[in-house]
């Protein structure tokens, strides 16, 4: 404990997830706006947005929605908004940053060598 305190305060980040494979229906009503600024107010200096519908019931209107209310909140030079998904190709990326993403997980399993 004493090495947690003296090296500074932890980052967290938040993950904004109606539902998931293994789950089922989490949050299925949740706004993605309002819980991403949520989040950002309680401290989270990342919010992670699932974008992928058919497991997770998310939405690039989402990461869109949540970058909205982070600038509309004052917070979108604070908090990075993260794109969640199953990223395989760069123009998903494109996708993400046109959305209000900051960043985007890459799952290394599901990348090709080439």
């Amino acid at each position: 404990a004493a090495v947690l305190s003296k090296s500074g305060p932890m980052a967290l980040l938040a993950e904004m997830k109606r539902a998931s494979p293994s789950k089922g229906d989490i949050a299925p009503h949740t706004d993605a706006a309002q819980q991403g600024l949520t989040y950002a107010l309680a401290g989270a200096c990342t919010i992670s947005v699932l974008t992928e519908p058919s497991w997770f019931k998310g939405s690039l209107d989402d990461l869109a929605r949540v970058r909205a209310a982070l600038v509309a909140g004052g917070l979108g030079e604070e908090v990075c908004v993260l794109r969640k998904d199953f990223i395989v190709d760069e123009y998903q990326l494109l996708e993400a940053r046109a959305h209000g993403a900051d960043t985007a997980l890459l799952i290394v399993a599901a990348l090709s060598a080439a």
